[in-house]
């Protein structure tokens, strides 16, 4: 006769599965599983950002709220797709923040090449414009597993906690079915 309690939680860029079995007579059993980030071997380590962007000030703001999680670390800066390219290629990110609007070679562009290289890489697309049906489309085809706007750090966040636990994350405006992507 044992009672089974069982949980899940996000840590560190982790997530942990715990059932813990506990008898009549107050024994008790812990499994944990862990599972982690595409590629991660079971370490403390970071998870490691990279950040692409064309505008200075929006790659440092994404530093400075990304760098405010004790889990997570960024781990290069490209300010156009070519550079996010040879980034990820150097810097062995576990998540890559990619602009749509970038110089020599935009967002969706790297991030068809990034995915070529790198197929289990998690990718999120930064964009000015809103989320949209056809962006979502596009993204889903070029390899993100999300999309948002500039609007807040929350979301950026928000985005990263929900690829690193293996679920899509598209920012979702008025007009995108809340279903898109899922099936």
């Amino acid at each position: 006769m044992f009672e089974q309690v069982a949980a899940r939680c996000f840590v560190s860029g982790c997530v942990y599965s715990i059932r813990l079995f506990v008898s009549k007579w107050f024994r008790a059993t812990l499994y944990v599983g862990i599972r982690f980030p595409p590629g991660r071997i079971a370490t403390s380590m970071p998870i490691r950002i990279l950040i692409a962007d064309d505008d200075s000030s929006i790659r440092m703001l994404l530093r400075r709220v990304l760098e405010a999680h004790p889990a997570w670390k960024v781990c290069g800066e490209a300010s156009n797709g070519v550079d996010a390219v040879e980034q990820a290629e150097r810097a062995e990110p576990d998540v890559a923040i990619l602009d749509l609007g970038m110089p020599l070679m935009n967002g969706m562009e790297a991030a068809r090449e990034i995915s070529k290289a790198h197929p289990r890489l998690l990718m999120l697309l930064l964009s000015v414009q809103e989320v949209s049906e056809q962006l979502v489309k596009a993204a889903l085809s070029a390899g993100f597993k999300g999309a948002i706007t500039k609007g807040s750090g929350r979301e950026v966040v928000e985005g990263i906690e929900a690829v690193l636990n293996d679920r899509l994350f598209f920012q979702r405006t008025a007009n995108v079915p809340p279903n898109l992507g899922t099936g």
